[in-house]
């Protein structure tokens, strides 16, 4: 029986880790220091979170998520851990699953990695 991660669980684990390291780590103490996010700080993180391929590791691949199983999942939260709460939730999106019951127009509208509008996804609040 094989306890270990799957070649593409250590490559979850260490793309999401060196997002943390590289990416959220640096502004923690600005954050930690100020008790805010600067707009273009969260723009300019949720961009990169999307390059990385971190958008949306909570959704299934048909409505444009990551379409991680469980235990991928969790090992992507857990690194995602590691960092400020404020930073790595904000910054880092993962659409609440109640836009799985949306209809089309409005998985494009709140969902899609492409479209994305809002501050927290989970908040529904305009980031403009």
């Amino acid at each position: 029986m094989q306890f270990g991660l799957t070649e593409e669980q250590q490559m979850i684990v260490e793309t999401t880790r060196a997002f943390v390291e590289n990416e959220l780590y640096p502004h923690e103490m600005e954050v930690e220091r100020t008790g805010h996010l600067r707009m273009e700080l969260i723009r300019e993180l949720q961009a990169k979170a999307m390059a990385a391929g971190l958008y949306a590791a909570n959704m299934p691949a048909e409505v444009g998520g990551a379409g991680l199983d469980t235990l991928s999942w969790l090992l992507y939260e857990r690194e995602l851990g590691r960092a400020n709460y404020a930073l790595h939730w904000t910054c880092v999106a993962r659409p609440s699953n109640i836009l799985l019951a949306g209809n089309a127009e409005q998985r494009e509208q709140y969902l899609m990695p492409w479209n994305l509008p809002m501050l927290c996804p989970n908040c529904w609040r305009s980031a403009a």
